[in-house]
């Protein structure tokens, strides 16, 4: 039974996050990210051209939002998952690590905004990660409260 949950949670909380943020960037984003020097390196890009050829039509009608900001929360959401996940069984903890998880994402946003990292400051980016951060912690630990309750009423 365990085991299937950490599956669900892995695919769900882990892998889908990360993946549509990962789409996002790569089939709508301008190519000079990092990521797309990446994909030239394996040999993908000819691959990718393509794909983007097909969604680069949409990229007008789309919230600037989802575009510029949604894969920084998902990858935070991710991230969050990502760390609860490798030390579940230390419950104490897990409110520690997300408030260090948290503060971490928000840091890279504000080092871009004094200068300490690449990258351009958007203030936008930072409620959305506080958006994402604050719906990982509701849920992680709402659910965590649910299954304890749950294992209580059997013992």
């Amino acid at each position: 039974m365990k085991s299937a949950y950490t599956f669900k949670y892995l695919t769900v909380v882990i892998l889908l996050p990360l993946i549509l943020g990962s789409l996002i960037y790569m089939l709508f984003r301008g190519k000079s990210i990092i990521l797309f020097g990446w994909i030239d390196s394996i040999g993908m890009m000819a691959d990718l051209d393509h794909l983007r050829s097909f969604t680069m039509p949409y990229k007008p009608i789309l919230p600037k939002w989802i575009i510029y900001s949604l894969p920084n929360a998902l990858w935070a959401f991710s991230l969050h998952g990502f760390l609860l996940l490798i030390w579940k069984k230390y419950h104490m903890t897990n409110l520690i690590i997300f408030f260090i998880t948290f503060i971490s994402i928000s840091l890279t946003e504000i080092f871009q905004l004094v200068g300490v990292i690449k990258g351009t400051f958007c203030l936008q980016d930072l409620l959305w990660i506080l958006i994402a951060s604050g719906s990982f912690f509701i849920t992680h630990f709402r659910i965590i409260h649910l299954i304890s309750s749950h294992e209580k009423s059997y013992t």
